[in-house]
């Protein structure tokens, strides 16, 4: 059997340093110069004219022009001057006798023992018979050391001081972050020790919550670091994970209270407001009941309070619920219909009057169903998405007129808002004497339940917005059953709000 629906409205992140002993160098001795060999011309009136007479460096007292042979040259009984004889003679820039020695202070050639000329005098280091620096021996005949000032072999730097916080360390090494002393520029350096999960980074930026990087090594603080210092993106500011239960509102919660275990306190433990419809019952929050749901007809209202009669929602055991404590009109305060249904007594509507009980019951049924869906936010597709809305309550004329147009179809054969008579919802509705500011019709065929037409109504999107518009406060339900015709069950649904 095939199933219709028709809607109508009006709505559409150290080295050291070794020098020379103080006194200033002098010219090496000449190793060429032959002693005895300066000449001097003889003088007149002596024998042999034109003989020649050796001479030393320094006149001696007795010399005379034209000397006879055999003389004394130097000044020292039975000898000639000779390099070891304790006298420095012309040539010799020193002359120690015995004490001559390659290591002392005058060589064995009488000549001082200098820096540069090989030979490892007093206070040398060290003697490589050059003046270069940069190889194994300075030039001021001094080991080289680091700290020296000069750059030697190994060395990468050589600035002559031991500050470690200059370009150049104390080691002779070039600064750079990761060798344990703080440079210009950075924040601190433990050396090999630096790492990204502690105090130093590997840049020697001191650690911070917000650079990226998790602090969790010994010492650090940081549970996570998402490299900003913003809240409500899990990471909090101060790099602990956001949960609900830390005691701080973050990351879209409503509310934290440190995950006291207490849901009635004004924070539940998911850090939310307490609100009706959360399930949890929180009495100091003047909630009689709270069931978590957006049914209004299982023990407990979406307003979290016991049913009873005069709520406005039909619940289990009552026929009707207007809302209000009216007994003249058509729900009794014992949320009781008439035995007519409070049915206009008129013409039109006397024909419905006496309508079958269990027909009664799913026209009621059906108002239940359509305030379970009012209750909650629904998305009509093409029509939009509605918030929930209030109930609407059992109206007998629009009732009546309900009842008469499903009557109507199911005995003529046709499926339309419109009667053989070419009248529509307004006419029908004006004839059941309802006085009307606006109104609204659903009509369905073929639907075997209340539950399967409404969910038939939810589904189509002119219907669903018909049944969620919050204009409507009124609503009458006429179901008919005709065996034998095309769709066996007929269905209309007339919403109002009275003038």
């Amino acid at each position: 059997m095939r199933a219709r629906w028709l809607g109508l409205a009006l709505f559409g992140l150290g080295g050291c340093y070794v020098g020379l002993p103080d006194g200033a160098d002098t010219d090496a001795w000449d190793p060429d110069a032959t002693e005895g060999q300066d000449s001097a011309s003889s003088g007149p009136g002596g024998s042999g004219a034109g003989s020649t007479a050796a001479s030393a460096s320094g006149a001696d007292s007795d010399d005379s022009e034209g000397g006879s042979s055999g003389g004394d040259t130097d000044g020292v009984p039975g000898a000639d001057g000779s390099c070891g004889d304790g006298v420095v003679q012309a040539g010799e820039a020193c002359d120690q006798g015995d004490a001559n020695s390659q290591s002392g202070s005058c060589k064995e050639d009488c000549s001082e023992n200098v820096c540069g000329d090989g030979a490892l005098g007093p206070g040398e280091g060290c003697d490589d018979g050059n003046l270069d620096d940069g190889d194994s021996c300075t030039s001021n005949c001094a080991l080289p050391n680091c700290g020296d000032g000069t750059l030697d072999e190994g060395e990468a730097c050589d600035d002559g001081n031991a500050i470690d916080d200059d370009a150049c360390t104390s080691t002779c090494v070039e600064a750079s972050c990761g060798d344990g002393f703080v440079q210009p520029g950075e924040a601190c350096d433990d050396g090999a020790t630096n790492s990204d999960h502690g105090v130093c980074l590997t840049t020697c930026e001191a650690a911070a919550c917000g650079d990226g990087f998790v602090h969790d090594a010994p010492g650090g603080d940081e549970a996570c670091d998402d490299g900003n210092t913003a809240p409500d993106d899990g990471c909090s500011p101060t790099c602990q994970f956001e949960t609900c239960g830390n005691g701080e509102v973050e990351g879209g919660e409503a509310c934290d209270d440190g995950q006291n275990g207490n849901d009635d306190d004004g924070c539940t433990d998911a850090c939310l407001l307490p609100v009706c419809g959360d399930g949890i019952h929180q009495p100091n929050e003047g909630e009689a009941c709270d069931d978590g749901n957006s049914n209004n007809l299982d023990g407990c209202t979406n307003g979290c309070d016991l049913p009873e009669c005069g709520d406005g929602y039909v619940q289990a055991g009552e026929d009707c619920d207007d809302g209000n404590n009216n007994d003249s009109d058509s729900c009794t305060n014992a949320c009781e219909l008439p035995n007519d249904g409070g049915l206009p007594d008129n013409g039109y509507c006397m024909p419905v009057h006496d309508w079958n009980a269990s027909w009664v019951d799913w026209e009621l049924e059906v108002i239940a169903l359509v305030n379970v869906a009012r209750s909650t936010p629904t998305n009509c597709d093409t029509e939009g998405n509605f918030p929930a809305t209030d109930p609407v309550v059992y109206q007998p004329a629009l009732t009546c007129a309900a009842r008469n147009h499903s009557k109507d179809m199911g005995d003529n054969a046709f499926f339309s808002h419109t009667n053989l008579d070419g009248q529509g919802p307004g006419p029908r509705i004006v004839m059941a004497e309802y006085d009307y500011s606006t109104w609204g019709e659903n009509i369905a065929a073929g639907q075997p339940s209340p539950q399967s037409v409404v969910d038939g109504w939810i589904d189509s999107d002119g219907h669903c917005a018909n049944l969620m518009n919050p204009a409507f406060s009124e609503l009458g339900v006429g179901y008919y059953n005709a065996p034998g015709s095309q769709y066996t069950h007929y269905w209309t649904q007339n919403f109002g709000a009275p003038g």
